[in-house]
């Protein structure tokens, strides 16, 4: 399981966000389609990101990027990238700073059942991925709900967050998710709004939990964001926060 760390950074303010609409919104005058990813910085500004040639048919279900500019990306159909990279719903494909594209990890060749799609994808401290899963999936013997996020360390999967012990109900879908390795906070959205903690949210809110004390908090309201969020979901997220851009932007090059 996760363990809460005391840095700042993931405690403070969500200060901005690249995330993907699941249909095609208008947020802040940037028309922002399901197969994009879009730059929030919370002061009234979405821009879109370079994340390469994508099918126009796709829908990006997962994201992550580096500070050195790579992206991590997954979509829902199997889709073919820039330098014949065929890619899978149960693959995660790496996008380097160049533009290049290559398959970080193959869901057929790790066991990921048939049928079975990433719909969300963080980095731990180690750099080992965190996936979570459309359906309820069984890896190796551990079986992970789809509101469960599992570590794939190259070898082996483990489960790091459990929906359930944390209070979510069944029938909500982690599909947007980032976890903040220095404080140990897991920032997630859902396809479905509900109640955690008291705390209402919708299918376009962002999450914050804090491991330590089992609690929920709301990190981003969408639509309180933009009104055109009330038409979407967001299933798509990476977060930078207040106390990261006290000494970096997040876009630093190697």
């Amino acid at each position: 399981m996760f363990l809460a760390c005391s840095a700042y950074a993931g405690t403070a303010p969500v200060a901005s966000l690249i995330y993907s609409p699941d249909i095609t919104l208008d947020l802040a005058g940037q028309v922002t389609t399901n197969e994009n990813a879009a730059l929030d910085n919370r002061m009234g500004s979405v821009t879109l990101q370079d994340i390469g040639a994508i099918p126009p048919n796709a829908n990006l279900t997962a994201y992550h990027r580096f500070d050195n500019g790579d992206q991590l990306l997954a979509f829902d159909i199997t889709i073919e990238l820039p330098g014949a990279v065929i890619a899978r719903p149960a693959d995660v494909v790496r996008r380097l700073a160049n533009g290049t594209f290559s398959i970080t990890f193959n869901g057929a060749a790790e066991g990921v059942p048939a049928g079975a799609s990433i719909d969300a994808v963080s980095v731990d401290g180690n750099g080992d991925l965190l996936l979570s899963f459309d359906t309820t999936v069984s890896l190796d013997g551990l079986v992970a709900a789809d509101e469960d996020v599992v570590r794939f360390d190259g070898a082996a999967f483990s489960l790091v967050f459990d929906g359930s012990v944390a209070g979510l109900a069944p029938a909500a879908d982690l599909n947007a998710f980032h976890y903040a390795a220095d404080s140990g906070m897991i920032f997630a959205s859902f396809d479905i709004g509900g109640t955690v903690d008291g705390i209402h949210f919708s299918d376009e809110d962002l999450l914050r939990y804090d491991p330590g004390t089992n609690s929920w908090t709301l990190a981003y309201d969408g639509s309180a964001e933009h009104l055109a969020w009330n038409a979407g979901d967001l299933d798509a997220v990476w977060v930078m926060f207040a106390a990261e851009l006290i000494f970096k932007d997040g876009f630093e090059t190697p």
